[in-house]
């Protein structure tokens, strides 16, 4: 599970800043999901490359307790930084080697996440540590789409698409991503997919640019190339230009874009007796 694009501490503070956040509805399906076959109170929950903690934090109100996972020390470092919550836990762990007991969560969740694991090894963890009847849910967001919605013609959403295709580098792992886990199948039966919520932000254009510089593709394409000169200035500078009006030039963060995501989102359930001979 560990990736070095997340390891070091000044990119896991930007990552904590600059993520966009999941809509309720997410977690209230995957709740709902995990009532059909198990009654609340839920005692334990567990987030796996959990990151900052965005995507853990939404679980508490939910869950007796709630534990954070991931193989970044800074990442978890960034987690505990942030809104302490008393029932949300956070520890520095892998996917492959989950730190619970056997049978132990109703509910296991990997946000954007699981793309970076070995499947099988997690799906063996998976199988271990949850009970009978409990959840794995595994959803992430697609690419961004973007638009200015005083200026529907704007050419800001081919700014956006040309510097995902041209300085994002896109490894097995991102292209999981763009594809929304198309290819994904969870190791229980009848599960399945939900693909009707999305993510949607009203950001200046520093903060996309921001948003960008956090991405994995991107960080990826500047070790491939260390001397270009930053691709963020340009891309600044590209939004701007596209954003001001009647060629009036106005600041980054005074210029706002609307940006939206597909948010995908795969549920399986655990059987009673599941893998027992």
């Amino acid at each position: 599970m560990a990736n070095s694009y997340f390891t070091d501490a000044s990119h896991a503070a930007l990552y904590a800043i600059f993520r966009p956040e999941y809509p309720r509805a997410v977690v209230q399906t995957i709740v709902d999901y995990l009532c059909q076959k198990r009654l609340p109170p839920f005692l334990a929950a567990a987030d796996i490359g959990c990151g900052s903690g965005q995507s853990t934090r939404n679980l508490a109100a939910n869950f007796e307790s709630v534990y954070g996972v991931d193989a970044s020390e800074s990442q978890i470092n960034e987690a505990n930084a942030k809104e302490h919550l008393p029932n949300v836990h956070y520890r520095v762990g892998t996917s492959d080697n989950l730190p619970f007991e056997d049978e132990s969560l109703e509910l296991l969740t990997a946000a954007q996440a699981a793309h970076w694991f070995d499947l099988d090894k997690f799906y063996a963890e998976v199988n271990r540590v949850l009970k009978p009847n409990g959840v794995l849910a595994l959803y992430g967001y697609g690419l961004p789409q973007a638009s200015c919605p005083q200026w529907p013609e704007s050419p800001v959403n081919c700014i956006v698409q040309q510097f995902y295709e041209e300085k994002c580098f896109w490894t097995r792992h991102r292209l999981d991503v763009k594809s929304k886990y198309e290819n994904y199948r969870l190791p229980f039966p009848d599960w399945i997919r939900n693909d009707s919520m999305k993510i949607e932000c009203e950001w200046s254009v520093n903060e996309y640019v921001s948003y960008m510089s956090t991405s994995s593709g991107f960080r990826r394409h500047l070790e491939l190339h260390p001397t270009e000169t930053d691709p963020l200035d340009d891309l600044r500078r590209s939004l701007v230009d596209a954003l001001s009006a009647n060629g009036r030039q106005e600041s980054a963060d005074a210029l706002s874009l609307n940006v939206t995501f597909d948010v995908f989102l795969l549920m399986g359930r655990k059987p009673p007796n599941w893998g027992v001979p």
